[in-house]
């Protein structure tokens, strides 16, 4: 089912892209090498006590037009590692590349955004940029970033950073979209809030129920290809709801996956696999009515049965996808890469699939056998 929704003003904060990821994690250093060896990003540039940073050391990476950012926080009851402590390694900003940071930030909050930074120039060698900070799901924000009259890495008070070495890249070419999980019976809400906030459109809905959970899904556009948020809140079944699950481990709202496109899938599972990525199980019996559930197919069934890889199609075309499993310790966050033929919806008929898979998992971890404590082993 397609809609549309959106306000007469769609672009009145000039949002003309994804600026940043931000992730506060616990150790900015590791998190950084995870990335770099596992995905092929490149670091560019690097912030900390050293350059100017007084409470936090901070990674930028780049691949493609994607660029991610992990920071940690160097006091654990402050900030960042208080964030940390309580969500796990997580999104703690999706950043927006603007024309103007204070008036998009001006008329955010005119629209009904929470105020978390006002706009602020920061200045050094390279120029300067303007950033100011709205609230959103969760403890999640969104930043506008201004950066016309800036040359430097990244913001003041990072330096540039070259590699040791060259990582080979995986053709990872930027952002397709960040699927946000909310709280049950407040999907409409957010849904609305985009709308009437940053002048995004409702352009998909997905509902999706298994034997034994389900979610409810809406999707929010913007004018940028990259700024595209599907939504979704939990449905109560006979087991907890994958979208339960991460808003019970995460505490709360917050970023479930984030969506890289690349123009090789398969080339690229094959490489994150040999580099220790591990992806979500899909059951073989999925690609028996393959080719007559999306037509014609340019790859070989087996080299998508053998790597995982999920195909749908709309009236665009065809889609790839395949799902990490969690990377960041909780059964939270996790990574989609994409290929898009055309398509441009998100793998409807693939997430029941991608249900069941987690599903399996949330079975093999309620099975486990669990750690028991002995007082005075020993004595």
């Amino acid at each position: 089912m397609t809609t549309i929704r959106s306000i007469d003003e769609r672009n009145a904060l000039g949002i003309r892209g994804i600026d940043h990821l931000l992730f506060y994690v616990g150790n900015a250093s590791q998190a950084a090498h995870y990335y770099l060896a596992a995905f092929g990003f490149k670091a560019i540039a690097y912030g900390g006590l050293e350059t100017g940073l007084h409470d936090c050391t901070s990674w930028v990476l780049e691949q493609g037009t994607a660029r991610i950012v992990v920071t940690s926080g160097l006091d654990p009851q402050e900030g960042i590692g208080k964030h940390a402590a309580l969500h796990g390694d997580s999104v703690k900003d999706i950043a927006f590349r603007v024309d103007n940071a204070e008036w998009a930030f001006e008329t955010a909050i005119r629209r009904g955004a929470g105020k978390v930074q006002e706009p602020a120039v920061r200045e050094d060698e390279h120029g300067n940029v303007t950033v100011a900070t709205v609230s959103t799901f969760g403890d999640t924000v969104h930043s506008f970033v201004e950066r016309k009259r800036y040359d430097g890495p990244f913001l003041p008070g990072y330096v540039s950073k070259s590699p040791t070495r060259e990582i080979p890249k995986l053709g990872i070419t930027g952002f397709d979209h960040f699927a946000v999980s909310v709280n049950p019976g407040t999907l409409n809400d957010w849904i609305d809030f985009y709308i009437r906030v940053f002048g995004f459109r409702e352009c998909h809905e997905e509902n999706v129920f298994t034997s034994k959970s389900g979610m409810r899904s809406k999707v929010v556009r913007g004018d940028s290809g990259d700024c595209v948020f599907p939504m979704m809140e939990p449905v109560s079944g006979a087991i907890q709801s994958q979208i339960q699950d991460y808003l019970n481990f995460n505490g709360g709202p917050g970023v479930q996956h984030a969506a890289l496109q690349t123009e090789d899938i398969l080339t690229a599972v094959r490489g994150l696999g040999q580099r220790g990525v591990e992806f979500r199980y899909t059951p073989k019996a999925y690609y028996e009515a393959l080719p007559a559930r999306v037509g014609h197919l340019e790859e070989s069934v087996e080299d998508l049965k053998e790597l995982g890889v999920m195909v749908d199609r709309d009236d665009d075309g065809q889609l790839f996808q395949i799902f990490t499993k969690a990377v960041t310790g909780r059964p939270t966050f996790f990574i989609e890469l994409i290929q898009r033929k055309g398509a441009r919806g998100f793998g409807g008929g693939n997430i029941r699939a991608l249900f069941e898979a987690v599903e399996l998992e949330q079975t093999a971890r309620a099975a486990a056998p669990q750690a028991v404590e002995t007082v005075g082993a020993g004595k």
